[in-house]
């Protein structure tokens, strides 16, 4: 879908690929990175105002995913936030009836596993059980 609407925002039916993914950067390249995002965020003159607010910036910045939608995204991103796109996501119908906790502690796992109470159990497995009910009921 993203590139079909790339693909016609561009106005290029030869476009093959979209290209999305994390910024990764290395201790020595994590300044340029910053900066590269923070351009979209402000305006270039306002990061080099003064040494604190190029800090407040960096600081803010370090470590965020920044996303900024326009035209047919920005559509679709508000009807993400409406929920009017959930049924496209993917359900977990699993019933689930026991607690796995796992905590590193020295060099290793130590791991519990205890069986949910009741109500646990239903808060874990609300959608399930409603999809179950619906069933039993046809």
């Amino acid at each position: 879908e993203w590139l079909d609407m790339w693909r016609d925002c561009m106005k290029d039916p030869s476009i093959t690929q979209v290209d999305v993914r994390k910024v990764r950067t290395s201790e020595k390249s994590k300044s340029n990175a910053i900066l590269e995002i923070a351009k979209y965020s402000a305006k270039g003159s306002d990061l080099y105002h003064s040494e604190s607010v190029f800090d407040t910036f960096y600081t803010a910045l370090k470590k965020r995913q920044l996303l900024v939608y326009s035209g047919m995204f920005k559509a679709y991103a508000k009807m993400y936030e409406c929920g009017e796109l959930d049924s496209y996501k993917e359900t977990d119908d699993a019933i689930y009836t026991h607690l796995l906790r796992s905590l590193w502690n020295n060099s290793k796992y130590e791991n519990t596993l205890r069986e949910l109470t009741p109500e646990e159990f239903e808060k874990y497995n609300e959608r399930a059980l409603k999809i179950e009910e619906n069933v039993d009921v046809e």
